[in-house]
């Protein structure tokens, strides 16, 4: 998917600054606070490109009819471009006032996945979606749905032995 291409750029991007750019007499990519915001940008894109893997897969073998199918989808229309605006905001905040400036891809970037979300429909309805059917499936399908809360014996409390 295109903005999971566009998230990696970013994130390649924010490498490139965070191991060149020094603030406060250490480069950026010394400070622990970047080098987790790098590997959260990792593992969101690593997610995410995953989910569309599977997504993509069944389409291909059972079309969009299949319930979990559509589940997926409708999560991925979902995930795949607020983690890329994700990703790209971050890379944004390491390059200070170069990551808004024309000198930089990644105000594109962020505008086009703020675009998509827009025209794919509202993640609200996405996330309904996949709410809705993920209920279905729960209801008529996962055997663990009718496993009941552990009920303890209620006759004798249950007291610490200090």
């Amino acid at each position: 998917m295109r903005m999971i291409g566009q998230a990696e750029r970013a994130l390649s991007h924010m490498c490139r600054r965070a191991s060149s750019r020094q603030a406060f007499g250490q480069k950026l990519s010394e400070m622990g606070s970047v080098v987790q915001q790098i590997a959260e940008c990792r593992a969101e894109i690593d997610q995410a490109r995953l989910l569309v893997r599977e997504a993509a897969d069944r389409m291909d073998r059972l079309g969009n009819t299949d319930h979990y199918t559509r589940k997926l989808l409708s999560l991925v229309k979902a995930v795949v471009p607020s983690m890329t605006q994700r990703v790209v905001d971050r890379a944004m905040q390491i390059h200070g006032g170069v990551g808004g400036s024309q000198d930089s891809f990644l105000p594109a970037a962020f505008v086009g996945c703020r675009n998509l979300r827009w025209a794919d429909g509202p993640d609200e309805v996405h996330w309904r979606t996949a709410g809705r059917l993920e209920l279905s499936f729960q209801r008529k399908q996962s055997p663990l749905y009718q496993i009941e809360l552990y009920d303890h014996d209620k006759s004798t409390p249950f007291r610490a032995k200090l």
